[in-house]
């Protein structure tokens, strides 16, 4: 994972909170190849960073909160988001959108899946996740998807960035998500 002024420190104070909360996503970033992704890098914009993954921004390429905040909005503003209880998405990348999320839907407990271990880590590395990552009610990192992470009370949530590039995840994760329901 290429970095542009990336503290190792992030990654180490992040692991530690996935080590206490998410040990099945922390074992899965650990046990990974130690060799970084070509494909996978950050990019430091507007003093924010973004992940982009073989070619594709995650985040938004010049304004990454400005993008959650958009991105947000919209996807709220469907009506089978309304009662859910549970949010869960596919999509990690540099996580402002989770935190949007976090802030405008405070009682849905959030669940995330990032099919790229690579994301994962270059997202850990790339800033301070400790609000998201103790928000979070469940996070599944790598193609291995967990039918635990879905339930009747939850809806789906996919960032378009991220079916860009894994949709063979994204549509298994549909697959399951809606054969639970």
């Amino acid at each position: 994972v290429r970095s542009a002024g990336s503290s190792d420190n992030w990654f180490d104070r992040n692991m530690a909170i996935l080590r206490a909360r998410f040990p099945r996503a922390a074992e899965v970033i650990r046990s990974s190849s130690a060799a970084p992704e070509a494909t996978t890098n950050i990019v430091r914009t507007e003093q924010w960073p973004g992940i982009h993954e073989q070619g594709q921004c995650l985040d938004h390429p010049s304004k990454p909160q400005a993008g959650a905040v958009r991105w947000v909005a919209q996807s709220l503003n469907e009506s089978r988001l309304e009662n859910a209880e549970g949010l869960v998405v596919i999509g990690f990348a540099a996580g402002y959108h989770l935190e949007v999320l976090r802030k405008q839907r405070p009682q849905a407990a959030l669940r995330v899946i990032e099919p790229s271990v690579a994301v994962m880590k270059a997202a850990l590395t790339a800033r301070n996740l400790a609000p998201i990552l103790e928000a979070l009610a469940g996070l599944s990192v790598g193609p291995e998807l967990l039918p635990e992470e879905f339930d009747e009370h939850s809806e789906l949530l996919v960032r378009p960035q991220t079916m860009a590039v894994h949709a063979e995840v994204v549509e298994r994760a549909r697959r399951i998500f809606y054969g639970t329901r």
